[in-house]
């Protein structure tokens, strides 16, 4: 396993300045991290999914049964579609997130 921290900082974050705040991306996924300290331990649990390719979404939904009919189910049923893996990685990234903003 490769090592978590170096100088203080967690590796594999792309820090992104917006305005006068900085927005934090997993590196290798893409998938953007919660806006707290990177010492917070939600922050460093977001960034272990993250790392592990799931987002907090999925796990959410690898625990709960989701109900046919609710905008969860319908989100899921979309990122698991054919349709979807079908289209560039940018796309389903973009997606992804404007997707889990509904859900």
């Amino acid at each position: 396993m490769r090592q978590a921290v170096w100088g203080g900082k967690l590796n594999g974050i792309r820090r992104q300045k917006r305005g006068d705040r900085i927005v934090r991306y997993d590196r290798a996924t893409g998938i953007r991290l919660p806006d707290l300290p990177e010492t917070h331990p939600e922050f460093v649990a977001a960034w272990a999914l993250a790392e592990a390719g799931e987002t907090p979404m999925e796990k959410a939904q690898r625990k709960a049964p989701l109900i046919q009919g609710q905008i969860d189910h319908a989100v899921r049923d979309l990122l698991n579609s054919a349709w979807f893996r079908g289209k560039f990685s940018t796309y389903q990234g973009m997606m992804r997130r404007h997707a889990e903003d509904i859900a």
